[in-house]
């Protein structure tokens, strides 16, 4: 998400490209609030189901968030601009 929003053409690039997730971290909070699933993170179906949801281009929009984490020091380096994707609602799920 971070590299297709740094791009000039960020704006344009979010809506002409979507997003697929597909759940191969640990608890997969996002994945699973984003796909109503309610089973256990890691069985095989789910990864399944997450890549089903891309191939057949089911899509659903989702908040943004901008943070950019700057040093209290003037003189460190240029401040890290990250992008974050619906952490609220993905939490409030469950």
């Amino acid at each position: 998400m971070t590299g297709i929003l740094r791009r000039d053409d960020a704006e344009e690039a979010i809506r002409r490209y979507p997003i697929g997730i597909i759940p191969l971290g640990d608890e997969n909070n996002f994945a699973r609030g984003l796909l109503n699933y309610k089973g256990d993170p890691k069985e095989p179906k789910f990864i399944a189901e997450a890549a089903m949801t891309v191939v057949k281009h089911k899509m659903t929009p989702s908040d943004l968030a901008e943070v950019t984490i700057v040093e209290n020091d003037s003189s460190a380096s240029d401040p890290v601009i990250l992008y974050i994707i619906d952490l609220i609602n993905c939490f409030a799920t469950f």
